[in-house]
């Protein structure tokens, strides 16, 4: 009949749509190569590998320049800082900065597969320059700047 003809035909577009769908370790991994957090549930996650895929990486919060911004719920329209972890005086410092995603500084670009080395220290770079409150999303040439200045102060032997 009609009825279970339609029927069929949802059955296998959920079936597709699920098997398409990453698993939660593929979600966790792409997460973690963008410097994102890798805790939450599938749908956060899911939340944050779309959000990076339009917007960029999430960067350092611009308010305490050290923690970093993460999507405050799945709905991704709101970004906020926790706060993070002073190594050298052994707590943790509280942020609580809130901000609209489209605000949210960004770093680019999204890695969809695992970065090569020169990516890795290219990221790197970007997020040391980040924790200085420079806006590290602001171009390449702010990078590119960062680390020239940071080259000139090495000693050569």
């Amino acid at each position: 009949s009609k009825d279970e003809e339609e029927q069929f035909e949802i059955m296998m577009s959920i079936e597709t749509a699920q098997a398409k769908s990453p698993t939660l370790n593929e979600l966790k991994d792409v997460c973690k190569w963008n410097g994102q957090h890798v805790s939450g549930t599938k749908a956060m996650l899911m939340a944050r590998m779309i959000d990076g895929q339009m917007n960029g990486r999430l960067s350092r919060c611009p308010l305490c320049t050290q923690g970093r911004l993460q999507l405050k719920d799945d709905k991704a329209t709101e970004v906020l800082c926790k706060g993070y972890f002073d190594e050298e005086k052994s707590y943790r410092v509280d942020c609580g900065n809130v901000m609209p995603v489209k605000e949210a500084p960004r770093l680019h670009p999204w890695f969809a597969t695992q970065p090569n080395e020169e990516e890795k220290s290219e990221m790197a770079a970007a997020d040391e320059l980040a924790k200085t409150g420079v806006d590290a999303s602001a171009s390449k040439q702010a990078l590119e700047a960062y680390l020239k200045a940071a080259s000139d102060k090495l000693e050569w032997e």
